[in-house]
């Protein structure tokens, strides 16, 4: 997405200083669903995710709302929370495998699984810079505040991740 789809983003219209706590909220939510059920493949467990992210946001709102780039700092910690639950969900997946119990699986479109399965081929700053920029909308300067880098790696995750993902959607 360019960076002008970006500035129509629902979440660009919450301006830093207000104090509108549902207004921020409500701008944001469905961005943020979006991204993580990008990074995750799981509609609920993205929404639970968000929801817990933004509940964050609200306990430390007086903090918040005062930063730059809001914004910023949810998707940090929703990003955060995936990374944390794919790291205990991988240590359940061992335990299943070795107790030899199969998993049970969600349907999904055949495209949505090429995505997801090119995705997770991502190493996690490429998958996040990826989702930020061309699911999310975010800007490159958005994007580099969001995960604490240059702008300049923000672009090169970016190219390597598309780059990979190409690779392994030709493949298959």
């Amino acid at each position: 997405m360019s960076d002008q789809q970006s500035s129509e983003d629902p979440a660009q219209r919450w301006v830093a200083g207000d104090d509108n706590q549902s207004g921020f909220i409500e701008a944001l939510g469905p961005s943020l669903v979006r991204a993580l059920y990008a990074r995750t493949g799981d509609r609920q467990l993205a929404e639970d995710i968000a929801q817990e992210s933004l509940a964050k946001a609200l306990v430390n709102w007086d903090s918040v709302r005062l930063m730059d780039y809001p914004q910023a700092w949810v998707y940090r910690v929703a990003f955060n929370a995936c990374s944390s639950y794919w790291r205990r969900r991988r240590a359940a997946w061992r335990a299943e495998r070795r107790a030899a119990v199969s998993d049970s699986f969600e349907l999904r479109t055949a495209e949505t699984m090429a995505i997801q399965d090119a995705l997770a081929g991502l190493s996690r700053r490429q998958s996040e810079a990826v989702i930020l920029r061309h699911l999310v909308g975010m800007s490159v300067a958005e994007t580099a505040q969001t995960m604490r880098v240059a702008e300049g790696t923000v672009k090169t995750l970016t190219h390597r991740g598309i780059q990979a993902m190409r690779r392994a959607l030709i493949d298959d």
